[in-house]
């Protein structure tokens, strides 16, 4: 904990002088608890441009989550995003490394600094069309975001997030939304497709068989409305 004051402070050292972005995200989230430690959470993010409106960015994440102690957790994971650029959805594709710290402060906040090591792989573009050649870049992201929730299903965050490339500036991220949570738990056994269950038949039908249960598995689903704003050299 002795370096934590310095994570506090690194997304405020970004550069004054910035080009300006503003855009809204719509996500949905799903949390699966795998065991007392181990959670995977499941991202979908749709970004847009606000002024003027568009496409910014479709984007999903998939990471595991490991409980290292009540107030530092690690994840690794993997994420697909597509941009658009000049008509053409560019993909890419990236890892990444995290680890978290939850501090507990009075009124119902939680203040939660976190560093990630991403390594990016982006399609690159030879004038309108796709190339075989991917780019290999690393991002170091620290991120100081503080938590308030005002009712058991309601909560609202705000953020500031410091990119930086591997020897550059890369963005400053500034961050507000609003997070309901759906349910605080629901239960099914494997994917199906076509089939409607509610939570309470599925989770019957999971318990019936002590074999079953080897597929049982418990998550929380949250969906959230936020907006954002990105500010980056141009």
């Amino acid at each position: 904990m002795k370096f934590l004051p310095l994570l506090l402070l690194l997304p405020l050292l970004a550069p004054a002088q910035t080009t300006h972005q503003q855009g809204y995200w719509v996500r949905a989230f799903l949390r699966a608890r795998l065991s007392e430690r181990l959670t995977l959470h499941s991202e979908f993010d749709e970004r847009r441009f606000a002024w003027p409106g568009g496409q910014w960015q479709f984007i999903t994440h998939q990471h595991l989550h490991y409980r290292v102690s009540p107030t530092w957790d690690t994840a690794l994971s993997g994420t697909l995003p597509w941009q658009p650029q000049n008509g053409v959805a560019v993909p890419e594709r990236r890892i990444f490394e995290e680890a978290t710290a939850t501090l507990l402060l009075p009124g119902h906040l939680r203040l939660l600094p976190r560093l990630r090591m991403e390594q990016r792989w982006l399609r690159q573009l030879a004038g309108p069309d796709l190339t075989e050649e991917w780019l290999c870049k690393l991002r170091f992201r620290s991120r100081l975001q503080l938590d308030y929730q005002f009712t058991t299903t309601w909560k609202i965050r705000v953020s500031d997030e410091l990119m930086l490339a591997t020897n550059s500036f890369d963005q400053n991220r500034l961050y507000a939304g609003a997070e309901h949570q759906l349910g605080a738990s629901w239960a099914t056994c494997s994917p199906t497709s076509g089939a409607a269950t509610t939570p309470a038949t599925t989770a019957a039908t999971c318990c019936a068989s002590r074999s079953l249960r080897l597929y049982q598995w418990r998550s929380n689903s949250q969906l959230s409305f936020s907006s954002h704003f990105e500010f980056s050299y141009g």
